[in-house]
């Protein structure tokens, strides 16, 4: 073997490396994206209730 060379003791982990790393990528940026969707309906349904109870509370007077 010639010196100065690199020879990797498994030849084949570099692409498991690099899968492993996009799936990764991928599903910690599919969770991001239903998280900010769930924190949008969240705030959706709080408004909705606040507005019913702003509803309410006039309809009693």
């Amino acid at each position: 073997m010639p010196t100065g060379t690199f020879r990797c003791a498994w030849p084949c982990c570099w692409p498991r490396w690099g899968g492993l790393l996009l799936t990764a990528l991928a599903g910690s940026a599919r969770i991001m994206q239903l998280r900010a969707t769930a924190r949008k309906h969240r705030r959706a349904d709080h408004r909705a209730v606040q507005a019913g109870a702003k509803d309410s509370s006039k309809a009693r007077r």
